[in-house]
């Protein structure tokens, strides 16, 4: 990878905010040595680390995050140390001098494992990632993906989303934001130590402490392998623009979806008015006459759909209290509960 473009990737797995640790709020240069067959950079946050392979030679230095920042804006030609200062030589000409951190304390790599297997479930990875809890607002619990034998489970305690796999060979807990940037991607290559996850896309590395203890809720009861209630199945991208526009004109962003028999009508939602200023009647396929209403946010419901990659998608409901809105499209499904339930206005 071109040298600007993995520093400006590295730099979003160091520590930053007002309170990260000041030792990880750096980026790392690693040489190519007889022992180190590549030169690469290096940065982590007590948590994730990331490693990434470069076209350029390098020497070793450790340097500030925010200077790095500033460097990474354009190509870099090549990279010099004299002393304690490092040069880079950006193109068209320009030269960018910094001075090198003394590294002590700071975490060095790990050993990479000696052989990665494809990761088989790729694909529902990524679409299970968006139901994971957010790094800045979600609950610690919940920023993990749940690697199970037969599924992938997230849930940011509003949403879960499970995609049904087979050949994952254990119980595990991975943080969620390991996968950052590579949900459009191809499958990378992993591998597993009895402490340590590492997965490899391309040339970069990426390696993150396995989680054994952590309240994560079981997502397969909350999500019963087979709906037994009342389904409509519409057009993805009639549904998904219905709830565009529906939640573009709601002061509440939330849609209230009024399921009569074989149609959904799609409104945007406000409180005072319970949603007028929108509406869109999608027909589908159902299993016979059923009323409900489920207000749910806009932008969670435009999420799972993204997640879908097939022409239609099944919407299970229930007419009960806080009884969720299922998502289904082939071996993928999301709950979503709504803020609102009652009687269809």
């Amino acid at each position: 990878m071109q040298l600007h473009k993995a520093l400006a990737q590295v730099s979003k797995f160091a520590a930053a905010g007002k309170d990260a640790p000041e030792l990880y709020q750096n980026i790392l240069l690693i040489p190519k040595t007889e022992y180190n067959p590549v030169n690469s950079v290096y940065s982590t946050d007590g948590m994730i680390g990331c490693l990434i392979e470069v076209d350029v030679d390098l020497p070793a230095g450790l340097l500030p995050l925010a200077a790095i920042k500033a460097v990474a804006k354009q190509k870099i030609n090549s990279v010099e140390r004299k002393g304690d200062e490092i040069t880079f030589r950006l193109a068209p000409g320009g030269v960018y001098r910094l001075t090198v951190k003394e590294p002590l304390g700071y975490p060095t790599v790990p050993a990479i494992p000696a052989s990665m297997e494809p990761v088989g479930p790729w694909v529902w990875i990524r679409k299970v990632l968006h139901a994971a809890a957010d790094k800045k607002a979600g609950k610690p619990t919940f920023q993990y993906i749940r690697f199970r034998p037969d599924c992938v489970e997230a849930t940011d305690s509003y949403r879960v989303a499970v995609a049904s796999v087979k050949g994952w060979p254990v119980d595990r807990l991975i943080l969620a934001r390991l996968f950052k940037g590579w949900r459009g991607y191809p499958r990378p290559l992993a591998a597993f130590t009895d402490t340590t996850a590492w997965f490899k896309m391309g040339t970069e590395y990426r390696y993150v402490p396995l989680k054994t203890e952590c309240q994560f809720p079981d997502c397969h009861k909350l999500i019963p392998e087979n709906h037994d209630g009342p389904y409509l199945t519409v057009d993805v991208d009639e549904f998904a623009g219905a709830i565009k526009r529906a939640t573009a004109v709601s002061p509440l962003k939330t849609v209230a979806l009024n399921f009569d028999g074989r149609e959904v009508v799609v409104k945007s939602w406000a409180a005072e008015d319970g949603g007028k200023m929108f509406r869109a009647a999608l027909a589908g396929w159902t299993t016979g006459p059923s009323k409900a209403l489920k207000v749910i946010s806009g932008k969670l419901l435009s999420e799972a759909l993204k997640a879908v990659d097939t022409p239609n998608v099944r919407l299970c409901y229930r007419d009960l209290p806080n009884d969720p809105l299922r998502i289904e499209s082939g071996a993928y499904a999301e709950c979503l509960w709504p803020w609102k339930t009652g009687e269809p206005c």
